[in-house]
């Protein structure tokens, strides 16, 4: 037995969905790539996809979540670079902010008159 064509309407939203926990910006859920939170996303209930429309549109969506899943070498060589790049800059900024209290420690002690080069 087939499924029925699914309403657009109800398309149109797990279009949107799909779209929004594939960009890692959802509204309504977890941000999972799974069909709970797919359905949670879109707002619909869950056996719309397990149970009323399993062949035409859960499977065209765990389909689409598994591929994404799934990255080329060149992304996952970007994304190592990416992290790298971002373990940098928290330690930049790790030795700004260490830079930053060491020269407002030393005003502080030239403020009072015992800096460098002064006695009390």
């Amino acid at each position: 037995m087939t499924d029925p064509d699914p309403p657009q309407e109800l398309c149109v939203k797990l279009r949107m969905a799909a779209d929004r926990l594939l960009a890692g910006t959802p509204l309504h859920c977890s941000g999972k790539r799974t069909i709970l939170d797919l359905a949670e996303e879109a707002q619909i209930k869950r056996w719309l996809l397990t149970h009323r429309y399993p062949n035409k549109l859960m499977a065209k969506y765990q389909a689409e979540f598994e591929a994404a899943r799934h990255r080329s070498e060149p992304v996952k060589k970007a994304e190592a670079e990416l992290d790298k790049l971002r373990e940098e800059l928290a330690r930049v900024r790790k030795k700004k902010r260490q830079l930053t209290e060491l020269v407002g420690d030393r005003a502080a002690g030239e403020g009072t008159g015992r800096g460098p080069g002064r006695t009390g």
